[in-house]
């Protein structure tokens, strides 16, 4: 199964999103690497990242989950970060 990196902007101030936050801890391979993006997994496939998510979301919030492949580039993280997310790509 692969990975998925999953962005949000939360749109509606002075919300609290611990719940949000406190799910996508919970999949076994997880990283908050940007302010707001995350890289998750396992998983089947993005709808059901993206689903699971949504739940946590209020309506005016936005959200994008995209695969992890090998067809992704990073740069600027350090030695661990950088491993951490090449040892996920598919």
């Amino acid at each position: 199964m692969a990975s998925y990196v999953v962005t949000y902007d939360l749109n509606l101030p002075g919300q609290n999103y611990s719940d949000l936050i406190e799910h996508l801890e919970s999949y076994p391979n997880h990283w908050h690497f940007q302010k707001s993006a995350w890289i998750v997994g396992p998983a089947e496939n993005a709808f059901d990242v993206a689903n699971a998510a949504m739940q946590f979301l209020d309506a005016k919030d936005v959200l994008f989950v995209q695969a992890l492949t090998d067809d992704s580039a990073w740069w600027g993280y350090d030695k661990a970060g950088a491993g951490w997310i090449a040892e996920r790509v598919e």
